[in-house]
């Protein structure tokens, strides 16, 4: 596909790793039971323009309630929305302010926070706090520069436990954790830069050091359109993987919806208004365990066959769109439509719908050729076909703008409308924050690190892993201490031997603190063992449980010829080939190699 008028931006939440921002909870997640659970109701309130937000009043229409549950050390008061916010954490507003500096961002002089309308029970107020901290900053790339247009310090959502159709379940240990979140300007033009950009920012958070690690504490939102397309918002990319897939089947939707609206408007198709017909007659006897035991609404599609079944992205139709919207704002299951049904007695009946069923609901609807119908089941099947109608309607018009929840398959799905500037208005419980002083920032980034330690003599592969691990403090530690060690030897035994003991040893590797390998480290250095010897060393202490350099003391130059002696003694027929792994296998870590095979070749001579 040609990108050309492909527009996309990030944004990049990241959990801190410190207290939460607006009271003393710890932000570690719990595992334990809940202490108690309660339930609420959530309503939108009116934002700073008086109005209230279009997103707010699609999920209150959903007239859903919330049970929340409240756990010890993590949640108090404030997450329960019983007891006014806190001061601000003065320790996440540093870490946002330090991300700010790197991202090259002007720092706001005072911090107002905003409450920002969000009805969706993953909070228990009604809303998320949230403050700008820094704006106009960017950050280079090979390529090109990319624009930073907001740094902001934000709550975490409470995590969903479960969904039902009346209600659902939010743990709240992770309400109020700290965010930062950053976002471009709308500076990505494919679908491969999206992943650069977002690896490139992840990798500066990072090397701030006090930011959480591991799945769901770093979440990218996409803000993608194409030429005549429309900003498109999707949610919750967990994975660097999936970005550029969910850019170009985004691209793809927005695409194939534009010709779609252009195909609809040349063969003269009509908006279609609501006319629910009830069929649920119709099968009383049918195959369909789903359409036999429920009430069943249909509606006839005037001029639409053959629309419903286009397809948008591959294995994604225009009916999965209708049914997507269905799902979301009526709660229904789906939708069955007259594309993707029997058209002829020879077809094999689908979800127990057989040709017979479509022709009797073709009758009664009065659907002529050209047209198409849809048919739902379930209580809410009333409020699924507006919905339905609603979504053909926009279709005329284009591409909606919309939230979209990002799928693993790198499809999208429909969460709710575009909010706009109504959800926002200021936090009155606490007072506007005037930012501290912060001088320069002295963090080094983690490519600045991989390259640092690959020029020092270790491969890139292990300088990456190195730069990344909470290990390189420890190895700037002793390779400061110990100039005459080798770095990549240094490397090698801080990184990849414990990893090697446990895989292939299959051994425990607790007992190897950073104070039992200095003492290692040391007596390489000492010439006390060699550091050939220095694995043989860590995998003593991994089975006995204390360190033993008695036991590989190096030989002395007198020692080592002696024991030389001895072997070309009693193997007096064997190669030399032979000798040298002969000595090896006896004399392993008590004598560097060169030194034997020296030894072996002088005796050989005499």
């Amino acid at each position: 596909m040609d990108w050309k008028g492909l527009k996309c931006g990030l944004e990049i939440h990241q959990q801190l790793d410190t207290k939460k921002l607006f009271c003393e909870c710890s932000s570690d997640q719990t595992m334990a039971h809940p202490r108690k659970t309660f339930k609420r109701v959530l309503r939108a309130s009116a934002g700073e323009t008086g109005q209230v937000d279009v997103a707010s009043l699609a999920e209150m229409e959903k007239g859903k309630y919330f049970i929340y549950q409240e756990f010890p050390r993590t949640t108090c008061l404030v997450e329960l929305d019983e007891e006014p916010i806190h001061d601000i954490n003065s320790e996440a507003l540093f870490i946002a302010i330090q991300a700010a500096k790197l991202f090259n961002a002007q720092i706001a002089e005072e911090i107002q926070v905003m409450r920002k309308t969000v009805v969706d029970g993953s909070n228990t107020s009604g809303f998320q706090r949230t403050a700008l901290v820094a704006r106009n900053g960017k950050i280079d790339l090979p390529s090109k520069a990319i624009s930073i247009q907001t740094v902001c310090i934000e709550e975490e959502a409470a995590k969903i436990v479960e969904r039902k159709p009346e209600y659902d379940v939010f743990d709240l240990s992770r309400l109020g954790i700290p965010l930062v979140e950053i976002a471009t300007g709308p500076d990505i033009t494919s679908p491969d830069e999206v992943r650069l950009v977002a690896e490139h920012i992840g990798m500066i958070l990072r090397s701030i050091g006090k930011v959480k690690r591991g799945i769901g504490t770093i979440r990218q939102d996409l803000n993608v359109s194409i030429e005549g397309g429309t900003r498109v918002e999707i949610k919750g990319a967990q994975e660097l993987r999936l970005l550029g897939q969910l850019v170009e089947k985004e691209a793809h939707r927005q695409y194939h919806l534009l010709q779609l609206k252009e195909d609809l408007k040349a063969k003269g198709v009509r908006k279609p208004s609501p006319n629910p017909i009830d069929v649920t007659h119709l099968f009383a006897g049918s195959d369909s365990k789903i359409l036999r035991n429920a009430g069943v609404i249909g509606m006839r599609l005037a001029g639409m066959a053959g629309f419903l079944g286009i397809e948008l992205t591959p294995g994604f139709r225009f009916g999965s769109e209708l049914a997507g919207y269905a799902r979301i704002e009526a709660g229904v299951a789906g939708i069955f439509h007259s594309d993707e049904l029997p058209s002829s007695e020879e077809a094999q009946p689908k979800y127990g719908i057989t040709f017979k069923d479509v022709q009797a609901v073709r009758k009664f609807l009065d659907v002529k050729k050209g047209d198409a119908f849809f048919i739902v089941a379930g209580p809410a099947a009333g409020k699924a076909v507006d919905s339905v109608c609603k979504r053909i309607r926009l279709a005329f018009e284009g591409v909606p703008a919309e939230v979209r929840k990002a799928n693993e398959d790198g499809t999208t799905s429909y969460l709710r409308p575009m909010p706009g500037a109504a959800r926002m208005y200021p936090e009155t419980d606490i007072e506007i924050i005037k930012v501290p002083e912060v001088g320069e920032i002295k963090i080094e980034l983690i490519s600045d690190k991989i390259k640092r330690i690959e020029q020092s003599g270790v491969s890139k592969d292990i300088a990456t892993q190195l730069a990344k691990s909470a290990e390189l403090s420890f190895f700037d530690y002793i390779t400061n201490k110990y100039p005459e060690l080798e770095n990549a030897f240094v490397a090698k035994t801080i990184l990849l031997s414990p990893r090697e003991i446990e895989s292939r040893l299959k051994l425990e590797t607790e007992n190897l603190s950073n104070e039992i390998l200095e003492k290692i480290f040391s007596a390489v250095h000492d010439k006390i063992i060699s550091k050939d010897a220095a694995f043989e060393v860590m995998v003593d202490v991994c089975k006995e449980g204390k360190l033993n350099l008695e036991k590989y003391k190096l030989l002395s130059d007198e020692e080592l010829e002696s024991a030389v002696k001895k072997i070309v003694s009693d193997h007096p027929k064997m190669p030399f080939n032979g000798l040298i792994g002969k000595a090896m296998e006896e004399l392993r870590g008590k004598a560097e190699g060169k030194k034997i095979v020296d030894a072996l070749r002088r005796i050989r001579q005499e």
